[in-house]
């Protein structure tokens, strides 16, 4: 489970983050898959709640990014190799930092 002292120190850069105005995303890491199948039902609905209380408390994006990777691809089941690096970081650009950016260009833009 989350520890207390981990779930405070993410609240709190988050409240910072809101109170100066900066836009934050929340990241969940890639785990290979038998990391993720030895939680339970309980533990997983646990880090849903967390991370959608944490997402509407402090008006951030959750991106759950645990399964974008195959388990190959992983030296010890949180560490990537290179190829997973490669594409973790690849569909991160595709589906959050692309994406966010076109969205801050649009709003630049007069009308």
């Amino acid at each position: 489970p989350l520890r207390q002292s981990a779930k405070l120190a993410l609240e709190e850069i988050l409240h910072t983050c809101r109170r100066e105005g900066i836009r934050a995303v929340v990241v969940r890491m890639p785990e290979a898959g038998v990391l993720r199948a030895g939680d339970t039902e309980a533990r997983k609905d646990e880090y849903r709640r967390f991370f959608r209380d944490l997402s509407e408390r402090n008006g951030c994006r959750i991106v759950d990014a645990q399964a974008w990777v195959r388990d190959a691809d992983f030296a010890d089941g949180i560490h990537l190799k290179p190829e997973g690096a490669l594409a973790y970081n690849g569909r991160l650009e595709r589906e959050v930092l692309l994406p966010w950016l076109a969205e801050r260009s649009a709003a630049r833009r007069p009308e």
